[in-house]
């Protein structure tokens, strides 16, 4: 499975073999390799898979460019190596710093992730010292730290990836196509080679079907299809689009040390305590009235309140809780009997 220049889903292959092993490996990736040029016109082809032996012999054994080096580039996927490293460490949070360190596109963020894992492992064996008297061999189980940087960063980090997975860090694109695949395995050879073969004739025939459609009903109305695409789809403002650098503001942790003076704020612009001074000049027009007699050095004028009116009687100063007309109500005086 493959991801084309619209970031949608393009099948590329499938082969049935007896299991998942080097040779087989070899030989579908050899298979492979014949019509790909037909296929994907560039040659710096980034190949995402787990860390299987495997896979990593035959891209090992891709035939050489003119150069001398390989033409495609191997990566992994960051959530297997993230579940190995949870099934080898059994510490959710160490996976989630991990995934972290693998998804970073910034040198400052992936530092921050890689050194509270380095922290971890330098707890991890202070604490066994302490439990240990001798000295024994380091252990592996307790060295996440080790266990990653061991690994070549360009493999599993998109920081050190070069830019060759444009952003893809996993395997998602033919774990999700294997759910389209579901019930295949159980079927005969020809049934399951039939079964796949359609359903991936089927993915490109819908989305044909529907576009199809529309193109020859605005042709016949002697229509052009592009005319209805927005000038900001096409190919020449997307170039445009990103012609130029984008500068954005790094995290004040980055800032550098400025020689020079140092500016500091007016302390006289701080704010206040207490509530602030109301600088807006209210009027009649606002819905306030002036208050007789105020002494307030600031504007006499107040909102209006509408007066509390019972609901029963209707008559101001109380409640329908408080009225006398209400059977439960509580006065402050008692009637005689």
């Amino acid at each position: 499975m493959a991801t084309d220049a619209n970031n949608k889903v393009l099948p590329l292959a499938f082969a049935v073999v007896d299991k998942e092993s080097g040779p087989s490996w070899g030989w579908f990736l050899e298979c492979f390799r014949i019509p790909l040029g037909d296929v994907i016109a560039n040659k710096d082809i980034c190949i995402i898979s787990d860390r299987h032996k495997g896979i990593q012999n035959a891209i090992a054994n891709w035939p050489r460019d003119e150069y001398g080096r390989v033409p495609v580039f191997h990566r992994y996927c960051l959530r297997h190596v993230a579940s190995n490293f949870n099934t080898h460490f059994q510490d959710t949070t160490l996976k989630s710093l991990a995934l972290k360190a693998g998804y970073a596109t910034q040198e400052a963020k992936f530092e921050l992730y890689m050194k509270a894992i380095k922290e971890a492992e330098i707890e991890a064996l202070r604490k066994k010292l302490r439990t240990e008297r001798q000295e024994s061999e380091p252990d592996s189980s307790i060295m996440p730290y080790t266990y990653l940087i061991k690994e070549d960063l360009d493999m599993w980090t998109q920081l050190h990836d070069g830019g060759y997975r444009y952003g893809a860090m996993t395997t998602n694109v033919s774990e999700c196509f294997n759910g389209v695949l579901k019930g295949a395995r159980g079927l005969p050879i020809a049934a399951m080679v039939e079964f796949t073969w359609r359903k991936l004739v089927v993915y490109f025939h819908d989305r044909h079907k529907e576009i199809t459609h529309d193109l020859s009903k605005g042709k016949h109305l002697g229509q052009d299809a592009t005319t209805y695409i927005d000038p900001c789809y096409s190919l020449e403002n997307a170039i445009h689009t990103y012609s130029h650098a984008f500068v954005v503001p790094k995290s004040e942790s980055l800032w550098r040390d400025v020689d020079g003076p140092k500016w500091v704020p007016d302390p006289n612009l701080l704010r206040a305590k207490g509530r602030p001074v109301k600088s807006r000049i209210r009027n009649e027009m606002d819905g306030v009235r002036r208050e007789p007699g105020s002494r307030r050095p600031d504007s006499d004028l107040r909102e209006i309140q509408q007066k509390q009116s019972c609901g029963l009687c209707h008559q101001h100063g109380h409640n329908r809780r408080r009225c006398s007309l209400s059977r439960g109500a509580s006065t402050s005086s008692n009637d005689p009997k």
